[in-house]
């Protein structure tokens, strides 16, 4: 793709930027004690999991730059591997417990990021031909 505005070194350190911010807001808020966390009431934990991993899903496959399908294989197995590495990290947290249900919600989050990166793009590329996305 040619190098402009939307395809630029500074617009790809800022999303990869923007990755590392996410990401290390997620595992704070996943290794915080949940005494410590305010959580609306009526906030399902299993839809806090699916936003979180959806956006770190999105965040990823754009960072990882010009999509084919394998790049999306390995953004779904990466948040895959990290949600159960991020379960099994909370049991030495206060409040805390491993919950495969959590993780299943984190899967189905990342494929829902993968799932928006993708239709995001689609529609960036139909409405922009002459400027492909980063």
């Amino acid at each position: 793709m040619p190098a402009d505005s939307t395809n630029s070194p500074r617009r790809r350190t800022l999303v990869v930027a923007a990755l590392v911010v996410y990401w290390a807001a997620l595992f704070v808020g996943t290794h915080t004690p949940s005494s410590r966390i305010p959580v609306a009431p009526s906030v399902n934990d299993k839809v806090l999991h699916f936003a979180a991993y959806a956006g770190l899903a999105f965040l990823l496959s754009w960072a990882m730059g010009p999509q084919r399908f394998r790049p999306f294989l390995a953004v779904l197995a990466i948040t895959a591997v990290y949600g159960i590495a991020d379960e099994l990290l909370q049991m030495a947290i206060p409040s805390r417990r491993a919950d495969w249900q959590d993780w299943i919600a984190d899967a189905l989050g990342a494929l829902g990021g993968v799932t928006a990166f993708i239709v995001v793009r689609r529609w960036w590329i139909a409405r922009h031909p002459s400027q492909p996305p980063s």
